[in-house]
């Protein structure tokens, strides 16, 4: 079996044409890597000697992408996580949820309304005033732009890093 029969059987639905570029199937460590090779540039075959040369480069690109993709699992977990108000109510956390108290608030304020009726994390209702309410709002979306802040620095160490070690140093 070529590389390319390969490539059609472990990704079924892969698209194989590339117009001038060629794909290399290696497997290093247990990771299975593709590697893109621009015909143009290098020639339809590359040579082992280029090929060994690509595979520091191509792990590196792959611990990133994998370290990125636990980055923003941990994101997403943390940046929806309840947060607890200074009563020791427990609201349910995320943009959207901040973001619906928030409007919430802001339409009863417009209504006329002094106070707001909200739903805790547990559904328990909790009548408040307006101020308070945003409060709350704001209690939430802080917590979310804390999260994303943590996310973006992560992000950006990813980048810098230089060494696959140095990428799976980043952590959550």
């Amino acid at each position: 079996m070529d590389y390319k029969e390969t490539l059609i059987y472990l990704y079924p639905d892969i698209d194989l044409s590339l117009g001038s570029q060629e794909c290399a199937l290696g497997c290093v460590g247990g990771v299975v890597s593709i590697m893109m090779w621009n015909i143009d540039k290098l020639g339809p075959q590359p040579t082992e000697e280029q090929l060994e040369a690509a595979w520091p480069a191509a792990q590196l690109q792959q611990a990133k992408t994998t370290q990125r993709a636990l980055i923003k699992s941990s994101f997403i977990a943390a940046s929806t996580a309840n947060v607890t108000d200074s009563n020791g109510i427990v609201w349910e956390g995320g943009m959207q949820s901040g973001n619906s108290i928030f409007l919430g608030c802001q339409l009863a304020q417009q209504a006329g309304q002094t106070t707001i009726t909200l739903y805790d994390a547990s559904k328990a209702p909790h009548s408040m005033t307006i101020a308070e309410g945003m409060s709350v709002a704001a209690l939430i979306g802080t917590a979310y732009q804390e999260a994303l802040a943590k996310k973006n620095t992560l992000y950006a160490n990813i980048d810098a890093a230089k060494s696959v070690s140095e990428v799976q140093s980043v952590t959550w």
